[in-house]
C-alpha cells in the first residue's frame, strides 16, 4: 500500500509539475504576445498619424497646385505672345459694344532679372466706340483674371464717326520667364 501511495504521489506531483510547466509556458506565450501587441498598436498609430499627416500634405499640395493655376491665369508662364488674353480682350471688347478693334504687340525683349524674370508685353488697341462702352470696357477689362494695366487711354474725335469716337488703349500685361 505505502508503494501504490507513494505511485500515486510520484504520478500526481509529476502531473502537477507538468501542470505548473504548462502555465509557466502559457503563462510566457501570453506575455510576449502582450508585449508584440503593445509593439504593432505602437506602429500601427504611427502609421495611422504618418496617413493623416500625408492625407493633410496632399490636401494642402492640391491647394496650392490650384492656387498656382489662379496665379498663371493672372501671369502666365514662358508666354511668348499673349494669344490668350487677346481672345480674352476681343471677347470682351465684343461684349462692351466697342467696334473695329485692332491690336499691335511688342514685348521688353530680355526679362531683366531685376524683375524677377517679369516680361512685359506692350498692347496698343484701337477701335471705335462710345464713351459708356468704352467705360463699360474698362470695367469688364479691371474684372478679367489675367493683369492688364491700361497706361493710357486716347480718345480722337472724328466728325464722321459721331457718336463714335476712335479710342486707343496702351495696355500692358506681364508673363514669367523660366
Amino acid at each position: 500500500m505505502k508503494r501504490l501511495n507513494l505511485i500515486v504521489n510520484i504520478v500526481v506531483i509529476t502531473i502537477l509539475v507538468l501542470i505548473g510547466a504548462l502555465f509557466g509556458w502559457y503563462l510566457k506565450e501570453n506575455i510576449d504576445l502582450k508585449a508584440s501587441l503593445l509593439e504593432k498598436t505602437a506602429e500601427y498609430e504611427k502609421e495611422e498619424n504618418a496617413n493623416k499627416y500625408l492625407a493633410e500634405l496632399e490636401r494642402k499640395n492640391e491647394a496650392l497646385k490650384q492656387e498656382e493655376q489662379k496665379i498663371n491665369k493672372v501671369v502666365p508662364i514662358n508666354e511668348e505672345k499673349p494669344f490668350g488674353l487677346i481672345k480674352d480682350l476681343i471677347r470682351v471688347s465684343t461684349q462692351a459694344g466697342l467696334k473695329g478693334g485692332s491690336f499691335k504687340i511688342t514685348d521688353s525683349g530680355t526679362p531683366d532679372p531685376a524683375n524677377n524674370g517679369l516680361k512685359q508685353f506692350f498692347i496698343k488697341m484701337k477701335c471705335e466706340s462710345t464713351y459708356p462702352q468704352a467705360i463699360n470696357f474698362l470695367e469688364k477689362l479691371s474684372a478679367m483674371e489675367r493683369l492688364v494695366s491700361v497706361g493710357a487711354v486716347t480718345i480722337t474725335r472724328k466728325k464722321p464717326l459721331l457718336p463714335y469716337q476712335e479710342i486707343t488703349f496702351d495696355m500692358v500685361s506681364y508673363t514669367f520667364i523660366e
